[in-house]
C-alpha cells in the first residue's frame, strides 16, 4: 500500500509489505476528552512512519495533533524566567556592592565574592542579612558622588558667569524695583570684594 511519495520512497520499503495502522486513545488536558491519534507504521524496522492525518490529510483535533501547553504552565513558564531575571540581578546587584564597599579589605572581599560564587543562595542570602543595611547607604554615596561631578563638570564647561555679566543682572534687576538701591550696592560689594 503506498499512501504518499514519501512513504513509497522510503529505504526499505517493499511493495508488497502491508502498513499497519496504530491507533491510540488519549485523554486531552484540557477539556478531558478522549482523543484518537493514529500512526502509520511500516512493519519494516518497528519505528513509525509519521502521523496517520499528515498522510492521508486527515484532520485531527488540535489537542492530539500537536502539544497541549495550558495557560496555567505559560504563566508558570512566565513566573519561572521572572525568578531567573530577578535571581540574577540580585546576584549580580550583591558582586557590584562587594566590589564598591570601602570598608572592606581586599582579603573580606576576596572571601565575600568566593563565598557568594560557590554557595551562591546561601551566600547572597548571608550578605543580605549581614551588609544589607548598608548597601542602601553605599549606593546612595556614590549617587550623591556621581551627581557632584556631573554638576562640577556642567559648571566647569559652561563657565563662570564673569563679574561684568553678575553687575549687568544685579542693574537690571535693580531697575525693574526687584531689589532696592542699597540691597544693589551690598551685592556688587560682594561681588567685586
Amino acid at each position: 500500500m503506498c499512501v504518499t511519495r514519501a512513504f513509497c520512497q522510503r529505504p526499505g520499503y517493499a511493495p508488497n509489505a502491508t502498513a499497519v495502522v496504530h491507533t491510540t486513545a488519549l485523554r486531552s488536558p484540557l477539556t478531558g476528552e478522549a482523543v484518537e491519534s493514529a500512526v502509520l507504521d511500516d512493519g519494516i524496522d518497528g519505528r513509525s512512519i509519521e502521523p496517520l492525518s499528515r498522510l492521508i490529510g486527515v484532520a485531527m483535533p488540535l489537542a492530539a495533533s500537536s502539544y497541549s501547553y495550558p495557560l496555567l504552565g505559560a504563566f508558570w513558564t512566565i513566573l519561572e524566567i521572572f525568578l531567573w531575571v530577578l535571581w540574577i540581578w540580585v546576584l549580580i546587584y550583591v558582586f557590584i556592592d562587594i566590589f564598591r564597599s570601602r570598608d572592606l579589605s581586599g582579603w573580606a572581599k576576596a572571601l565575600w565574592f568566593i563565598f557568594v560564587l560557590f554557595i551562591p543562595l546561601i551566600g547572597v542570602l548571608v550578605y543580605l542579612i549581614a551588609r544589607g543595611d548598608s548597601m542602601h547607604e553605599r549606593a546612595a554615596q556614590d549617587a550623591r558622588q556621581e551627581d557632584r561631578e556631573v554638576r562640577r563638570y556642567i559648571q566647569d564647561a559652561a563657565g563662570a558667569p564673569s563679574t561684568a555679566d553678575q553687575l549687568t543682572k544685579l542693574a537690571d534687576l535693580r531697575d525693574r524695583g526687584v531689589i532696592t538701591a542699597d540691597e544693589f550696592e551690598r551685592e556688587k560689594a560682594k561681588i567685586l570684594a
